[in-house]
């Protein structure tokens, strides 16, 4: 099944390792106001990567996912008070970010006619 998903899709499949970095390099042209090294990257970017992987191959519209998520997220964090604290701050302003996230690393890997699995189920 896996030869007849490439032949159809016409990208190749990209390595583990090939993807964390070009997830990586997405990740480091981001508009974040923080950015992990790469050691704290490594540590989350795996299962981001599984959830970008699977969304795809459930054809999940994901721009909807992820503004659901995001506002979610902001409705778990707002407090009474209305100051969030530095890190609920980074961390709503990176789920904010996951959708560029997911677009631009789609953008970068059919560029280079790759894709994990979930990006070459047509």
């Amino acid at each position: 099944i896996e030869g007849f998903i490439n032949e159809i899709s016409q990208l190749q499949p990209v390595t583990n390792t090939q993807l964390l970095f070009n997830l990586f390099h997405v990740y480091q042209q981001s508009d974040l106001d923080h950015k992990d090294d790469f050691h704290v990257f490594v540590r989350w970017a795996t299962t981001l990567l599984s959830d970008f992987d699977e969304l795809d191959r459930y054809l999940i519209d994901t721009s909807l996912l992820f503004q659901q998520l995001t506002a979610l997220k902001k409705v778990n964090e707002w407090k009474l008070d209305g100051s969030p604290t530095e890190m609920v701050r980074n961390y709503i302003a990176f789920n904010q970010k996951l959708e560029s996230l997911h677009t631009n690393l789609t953008t970068a890997l059919l560029g280079n006619h790759s894709g994990y699995q979930g990006l070459r189920y047509p």
